[in-house]
């Protein structure tokens, strides 16, 4: 794998604020690179910029080693799908779709062999005659996909694709993006404010806050091992206890947690956020129940708690808890004995899922 695309000190500004301040990325040919982070923070001027749509007021983006921050739209080997589609009303889906062949000056012939491979492709065969009113929403973003990828773009842009359609059909058209991603020699950058999305779909996911890079990883490495308390709540849920005291350790470090006592738990990284003010983030998953008859000892970090709520899922039931004043949130399988509005529990977590993150503050919840 290799720095495809690389954005570097990409900066962009309205009315005096900066929107996009300084962002540098290395992204690799033929991955699946997400921009997330909620509505504001920089990741849809930073796509507008690649596609040559807005042009950056400092910093360099270059494709395959060559400049292309001054060049024009038009000439960048670049395409778009929009969350509104932008599809023609008064053509048909497959001359949606050969319109950027026909600008080409491509012959019918290769418009139409092209314009039948791409229908197959988003598994559209047959609906070549219809217009876009007589398609549904899904069918409508598959066809702004194959009208995107028929030119065969070395990147493919996608601007929140799928944020118009409903729950059970956007995690379709995921299972479809990934599908389609694999047959086609095409790098995506996907923007969303939908953590689920990206952790489904993407290789590697950037997050943005305030126009800056908080985190770059894998799904995996930001859901365990988030940067700060702000990316743990945008990436998943997470329960958050407040650290009055951290004392270094070898493996683990002693924090003192306000009215629950000492816990063993994970050093920082970086551990330079240490003596800034501190909570532990522990997601629900790694919260256990301990049951005094079945141990043989009193495990490292212990919590007494009581059950205030519980919410049914289908899938599982959540629990609302106070322990000592804060609140935590405890899944339980279905399945399992269900817990009741007032019972009693014992808690334990293992020291390894106590991430000790600098207690700043937290997103507002995204709308768009």
């Amino acid at each position: 794998m290799d720095d495809f695309l690389i954005l570097d000190s990409v900066f962009r500004q309205y009315g005096g604020r900066a929107v996009v301040d300084g962002i540098s990325l290395q992204i690799q040919r033929g991955e699946v690179f997400s921009l997330l982070g909620p509505s504001g923070c920089g990741k849809t001027t930073l796509l507008r910029m690649i596609a040559g749509l807005d042009l950056p007021d400092g910093g360099r983006i270059l494709l395959q080693g060559k400049d292309l921050t001054r060049t024009p739209a038009h000439r960048r080997p670049v395409n778009t799908v929009f969350q509104n589609y932008a599809l023609f009303p008064h053509l048909t889906v497959a001359e949606n779709i050969g319109f950027g062949l026909q600008a080409a000056k491509w012959d019918k012939s290769g418009i139409a062999r092209e314009v039948t491979r791409m229908l197959e492709l988003v598994r559209l065969t047959g609906y070549g005659n219809k217009r876009p009113s007589q398609l549904s929403g899904g069918e409508k973003q598959r066809v702004a996909i194959a009208r995107a990828l028929v030119n065969q773009p070395q990147v493919l842009l996608l601007d929140e694709p799928l944020a118009a359609l409903d729950l059970k059909l956007r995690q379709h058209l995921l299972l479809e993006l990934r599908a389609l991603h694999a047959q086609v020699d095409t790098t995506f950058i996907y923007v969303t404010h939908d953590q689920g999305e990206a952790i489904s779909l993407s290789h590697r996911i950037a997050v943005l806050h305030a126009g800056k890079v908080e985190q770059i990883g894998t799904p995996k490495e930001i859901y365990e091992h988030p940067c700060s308390s702000r990316v743990a709540t945008f990436i998943g849920d997470t329960n958050f206890l407040p650290v009055t005291e951290a004392v270094p350790g070898t493996a683990f470090w002693t924090v003192q947690v306000p009215g629950l006592g000492a816990f063993q738990a994970a050093p920082p990284n970086p551990p330079s956020i240490a003596g800034t003010p501190l909570k532990i983030s522990i997601r629900p998953e790694n919260v256990r129940l301990f049951h005094n008859t079945l141990a043989a000892c009193k495990p490292t970090n212990l919590i007494s708690a009581t059950v205030t709520e519980t919410v049914y899922f289908g899938t599982h039931t959540l629990c609302l808890l106070d322990a000592g004043g804060h609140r935590l949130t405890l899944p339980f399988p279905s399945d399992a004995p269900p817990a009741r509005k007032g019972d009693a529990l014992q808690l334990t977590f293992a020291p390894e899922h106590a991430l000790i993150l600098e207690s700043g503050a937290l997103p507002a919840p995204a709308t768009g």
